[in-house]
Protein backbone atom coordinates (compact mmCIF):
# COMPACT_ATOMS: atom_id res chain seq x y z
CA UNK A 1 0.00 0.00 0.00
CA UNK A 2 1.17 3.61 -0.72
CA UNK A 3 0.63 6.35 1.20
CA UNK A 4 0.96 9.75 -0.27
CA UNK A 5 -0.95 11.95 2.22
CA UNK A 6 -0.77 15.81 1.79
CA UNK A 7 -1.68 18.05 5.03
CA UNK A 8 -1.77 21.34 5.81
CA UNK A 9 -1.84 22.46 9.28
CA UNK A 10 -3.20 26.25 10.30
CA UNK A 11 -3.42 27.96 13.83
CA UNK A 12 -6.26 30.77 13.69
CA UNK A 13 -6.68 33.49 16.73
CA UNK A 14 -8.50 31.18 18.46
CA UNK A 15 -6.20 28.42 19.00
CA UNK A 16 -7.93 26.45 16.27
CA UNK A 17 -6.34 23.67 14.99
CA UNK A 18 -7.56 22.97 11.10
CA UNK A 19 -6.54 19.95 9.03
CA UNK A 20 -7.29 19.16 5.52
CA UNK A 21 -6.50 15.82 3.54
CA UNK A 22 -6.51 15.92 -0.69
CA UNK A 23 -5.52 13.13 -1.59
CA UNK A 24 -5.90 9.47 -0.52
CA UNK A 25 -4.23 6.51 -2.37
CA UNK A 26 -5.72 2.94 -1.53
CA UNK A 27 -4.80 -0.38 -3.55
CA UNK A 28 -7.65 -2.68 -4.34
CA UNK A 29 -6.77 -6.41 -6.29
CA UNK A 30 -2.71 -5.43 -6.49
CA UNK A 31 -3.77 -2.29 -8.31
CA UNK A 32 -3.04 1.29 -6.59
CA UNK A 33 -5.88 3.73 -7.64
CA UNK A 34 -6.00 7.37 -6.67
CA UNK A 35 -9.10 8.78 -5.06
CA UNK A 36 -10.46 12.25 -5.19
CA UNK A 37 -11.32 13.26 -1.47
CA UNK A 38 -13.63 15.94 -0.92
CA UNK A 39 -11.40 18.32 1.23
CA UNK A 40 -12.36 17.36 5.12
CA UNK A 41 -11.90 19.98 7.89
CA UNK A 42 -11.54 19.33 11.35
CA UNK A 43 -11.25 22.04 13.99
CA UNK A 44 -10.14 21.42 17.22
CA UNK A 45 -10.59 24.58 20.23
CA UNK A 46 -8.52 23.99 23.18
CA UNK A 47 -9.67 26.64 25.75
CA UNK A 48 -7.39 27.34 28.59
CA UNK A 49 -7.94 25.79 31.80
CA UNK A 50 -9.43 28.64 34.28
CA UNK A 51 -6.50 29.17 36.85
CA UNK A 52 -7.23 27.33 40.27
CA UNK A 53 -6.36 28.63 43.21
CA UNK A 54 -3.90 26.60 45.25
CA UNK A 55 -6.18 23.75 47.19
CA UNK A 56 -5.78 24.19 50.95
CA UNK A 57 -4.95 21.10 52.85
CA UNK A 58 -5.96 22.39 56.59
CA UNK A 59 -5.13 19.87 59.05
CA UNK A 60 -5.07 22.36 62.41
CA UNK A 61 -9.49 22.71 62.92
CA UNK A 62 -11.24 24.67 64.80
CA UNK A 63 -14.11 23.00 67.43
CA UNK A 64 -17.14 23.23 65.98
CA UNK A 65 -19.26 26.35 67.09
CA UNK A 66 -22.14 23.89 68.51
CA UNK A 67 -19.87 22.15 70.92
CA UNK A 68 -18.37 25.45 71.89
CA UNK A 69 -21.79 26.97 73.23
CA UNK A 70 -21.39 27.55 77.13
CA UNK A 71 -18.10 25.38 77.34
CA UNK A 72 -15.56 27.92 75.52
CA UNK A 73 -13.19 26.93 79.01
CA UNK A 74 -13.28 22.99 77.59
CA UNK A 75 -11.62 23.71 74.36
CA UNK A 76 -9.53 27.01 75.06
CA UNK A 77 -5.82 26.75 76.50
CA UNK A 78 -5.46 28.63 79.96
CA UNK A 79 -2.00 29.86 80.07
CA UNK A 80 0.04 29.08 76.71
CA UNK A 81 -0.78 29.64 73.04
CA UNK A 82 0.63 27.50 70.00
CA UNK A 83 0.02 28.77 66.10
CA UNK A 84 -2.47 31.83 65.40
CA UNK A 85 -5.79 30.52 66.81
CA UNK A 86 -5.21 32.05 70.24
CA UNK A 87 -2.29 33.79 70.34
CA UNK A 88 -1.81 37.03 71.65
CA UNK A 89 -4.31 36.80 74.61
CA UNK A 90 -3.30 38.43 77.53
CA UNK A 91 -3.40 35.10 79.76
CA UNK A 92 -0.45 33.94 77.67
CA UNK A 93 2.05 37.17 78.05
CA UNK A 94 4.29 35.00 81.07
CA UNK A 95 4.57 31.91 78.68
CA UNK A 96 5.32 34.00 75.75
CA UNK A 97 8.17 36.05 77.31
CA UNK A 98 9.49 32.25 78.16
CA UNK A 99 9.30 31.41 75.04
CA UNK A 100 12.08 34.44 74.07
CA UNK A 101 14.06 32.74 76.53
CA UNK A 102 13.99 29.10 74.91
CA UNK A 103 14.69 30.34 71.62
CA UNK A 104 17.86 31.72 72.93
CA UNK A 105 18.57 28.90 74.51
CA UNK A 106 18.48 27.01 71.28
CA UNK A 107 20.47 29.24 69.54
CA UNK A 108 22.69 29.61 72.15
CA UNK A 109 24.69 26.33 70.47
CA UNK A 110 23.74 26.68 67.03
CA UNK A 111 26.76 28.44 65.87
CA UNK A 112 27.22 29.54 63.35
CA UNK A 113 23.03 29.24 61.98
CA UNK A 114 21.50 32.44 64.01
CA UNK A 115 17.98 33.35 64.67
CA UNK A 116 17.63 34.81 61.02
CA UNK A 117 18.84 31.99 59.45
CA UNK A 118 16.16 29.75 61.22
CA UNK A 119 13.28 32.60 60.70
CA UNK A 120 14.15 32.46 57.28
CA UNK A 121 13.66 28.66 56.48
CA UNK A 122 10.49 29.03 58.19
CA UNK A 123 9.05 32.11 56.06
CA UNK A 124 10.39 29.89 53.12
CA UNK A 125 7.20 28.11 53.46
CA UNK A 126 5.04 30.33 55.25
CA UNK A 127 2.71 29.67 52.35
CA UNK A 128 2.49 25.98 52.95
CA UNK A 129 1.54 26.72 56.80
CA UNK A 130 -0.82 29.25 56.17
CA UNK A 131 -3.01 26.76 54.59
CA UNK A 132 -2.91 24.26 57.80
CA UNK A 133 -5.33 27.25 59.32
CA UNK A 134 -8.55 28.43 58.80
CA UNK A 135 -7.83 31.39 56.40
CA UNK A 136 -9.93 34.28 58.81
CA UNK A 137 -7.65 33.38 61.76
CA UNK A 138 -3.96 33.88 59.44
CA UNK A 139 -5.43 36.68 57.81
CA UNK A 140 -4.90 39.78 60.71
CA UNK A 141 -0.68 38.06 60.65
CA UNK A 142 1.99 38.94 58.13
CA UNK A 143 4.29 36.45 56.56
CA UNK A 144 7.10 37.75 59.14
CA UNK A 145 5.12 37.96 62.12
CA UNK A 146 3.49 34.53 61.36
CA UNK A 147 7.10 33.01 60.57
CA UNK A 148 7.91 34.79 63.75
CA UNK A 149 5.16 33.11 65.97
CA UNK A 150 5.91 29.95 64.83
CA UNK A 151 9.95 30.16 64.97
CA UNK A 152 9.10 30.65 68.60
CA UNK A 153 6.32 27.90 69.20
CA UNK A 154 8.42 25.30 67.44
CA UNK A 155 11.37 26.24 69.95
CA UNK A 156 9.27 26.07 72.67
CA UNK A 157 7.61 22.72 71.74
CA UNK A 158 11.17 21.06 71.17
CA UNK A 159 12.31 22.57 74.61
CA UNK A 160 9.18 21.17 76.29
CA UNK A 161 9.55 17.70 74.96
CA UNK A 162 12.94 17.76 75.80
CA UNK A 163 12.96 18.92 79.67
CA UNK A 164 11.89 17.80 82.78
CA UNK A 165 9.40 19.70 84.87
CA UNK A 166 12.11 21.27 87.32
CA UNK A 167 13.73 23.20 83.91
CA UNK A 168 10.68 25.25 84.00
CA UNK A 169 9.78 24.63 87.42
CA UNK A 170 10.14 29.00 87.83
CA UNK A 171 6.57 29.68 85.63
CA UNK A 172 5.43 28.44 89.07
CA UNK A 173 3.68 24.87 89.75
CA UNK A 174 0.13 25.59 88.16
CA UNK A 175 1.39 26.91 85.18
CA UNK A 176 3.54 24.56 84.32
CA UNK A 177 0.54 22.43 84.92
CA UNK A 178 -2.02 23.71 82.64
CA UNK A 179 0.94 23.77 80.13
CA UNK A 180 0.80 19.98 79.83
CA UNK A 181 -3.10 20.05 79.08
CA UNK A 182 -2.64 23.36 76.70
CA UNK A 183 -0.19 21.34 74.30
CA UNK A 184 -3.16 18.93 74.00
CA UNK A 185 -5.71 21.09 73.03
CA UNK A 186 -7.07 20.54 69.11
CA UNK A 187 -7.09 24.58 68.35
CA UNK A 188 -3.43 25.03 70.07
CA UNK A 189 -1.27 22.88 67.26
CA UNK A 190 1.56 23.70 65.08
CA UNK A 191 2.31 22.05 62.19
CA UNK A 192 4.80 18.82 63.10
CA UNK A 193 6.76 18.99 60.35
CA UNK A 194 8.49 23.08 61.29
CA UNK A 195 9.31 20.83 64.71
CA UNK A 196 11.44 18.51 62.43
CA UNK A 197 12.83 20.87 60.39
CA UNK A 198 14.32 22.97 62.90
CA UNK A 199 15.92 19.90 64.61
CA UNK A 200 17.29 18.80 61.15
CA UNK A 201 18.95 22.46 60.28
CA UNK A 202 20.22 22.03 63.93
CA UNK A 203 21.80 18.86 64.45
CA UNK A 204 21.79 17.06 60.78
CA UNK A 205 19.76 15.74 58.00
CA UNK A 206 16.98 13.37 59.04
CA UNK A 207 17.80 13.90 63.03
CA UNK A 208 14.20 15.20 63.37
CA UNK A 209 12.60 11.50 62.83
CA UNK A 210 14.92 10.13 65.02
CA UNK A 211 14.27 12.77 67.84
CA UNK A 212 10.01 11.88 67.21
CA UNK A 213 10.95 8.24 67.49
CA UNK A 214 12.80 8.05 70.53
CA UNK A 215 10.43 10.83 72.04
CA UNK A 216 7.49 8.64 71.34
CA UNK A 217 9.50 5.21 72.58
CA UNK A 218 10.09 7.83 75.93
CA UNK A 219 6.50 8.22 76.10
CA UNK A 220 4.85 4.88 75.45
CA UNK A 221 7.70 2.48 76.75
CA UNK A 222 9.81 4.68 78.75
CA UNK A 223 12.94 3.67 76.79
CA UNK A 224 15.46 6.18 76.06
CA UNK A 225 18.41 6.42 73.60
Amino acid sequence: MGDNHRLSTSEDSNNSITAQASHVHVVVADEERELEAPPAEVSIQIIPSPTESPVRRRRIHKVPRPLRMNNEHVYDPVVLSLGPYHHGRPQFSQVQEFKAEILNRFLSDSAPKNKGFFYNKILERIDEIRSYYEEESTGEFSDEALAEMILLDACFTIYYLQSDYKDYHSLGISIASFMSRDFLMLENQIPMWTIRLLIDLKYGKDKGEAWFCEYLSSLTLGLRG
